[in-house]
């Protein structure tokens, strides 16, 4: 009689939500008697995503099962083999022994024939793994990376009236994202 293994691998995902709110600068400048140069840099925005693995090892089920690597089972068949060499060995010599005893009544031969020919062997066949498979889960992430706009002015000469007014990014994540695993 086998005993039951009863696992399972669940996996639940939440995906997350990116709200990006942006509101540019604003900028003013009195140019009547000035000149000058505006370099602007646009933002830079970088989102890397590497998703979650789940690495499951089956080996030991399928050896659990007879499903064998041929190296693991040519060693294993060798040592039996080896094991049933020396049992018939000893079989055949207490055979020879118990013929050489003639002397002492009955026949030995048939005896030997009826209890090595017919006799009752009992066998057992089990289809459960003793040995659960190994799983391995190697987390996801998430890699935002972000550099705000840049705006360089030159001016030849000093202005009498600038107005700047920054801009704003507002990063909102709703839901956070989630992976959970778990094996029952």
């Amino acid at each position: 009689m086998g005993v039951g293994i009863d696992r399972s691998l669940e996996i639940n995902i939440t995906f997350g939500s990116l709200d990006l709110q942006s509101t540019p600068m604003e900028s003013e400048l009195d140019m009547s008697r000035r000149d000058f140069q505006l370099d602007k840099e646009d933002r830079q925005f970088s989102l890397t995503t590497n998703f979650p693995q789940v690495q499951v090892d089956s080996t030991e089920v399928y050896e659990d099962l007879n499903r064998k690597k041929v190296v693991s089972l040519a060693s294993e068949r060798a040592d039996k083999g080896m094991q049933e060499a020396y049992e018939a060995i000893g079989r055949i010599s207490a055979w020879g022994d118990q013929l050489q005893r003639i002397e002492d009544g009955g026949n030995p031969l048939i005896d030997q024939v009826i209890q090595h020919v017919f006799a009752e062997d009992e066998f057992n066949i089990a289809l459960v793994p003793q040995n659960p498979p190994r799983i391995e889960v190697q987390e996801g992430e998430i890699d935002l990376d972000y550099s705000p706009e840049e705006l360089r002015i030159n001016l030849e000469d000093i202005a009498r009236r600038a107005y700047i007014e920054a801009g704003s990014l507002n990063i909102q994540v709703d839901p956070e994202p989630q992976i959970d695993i778990r094996v029952r």
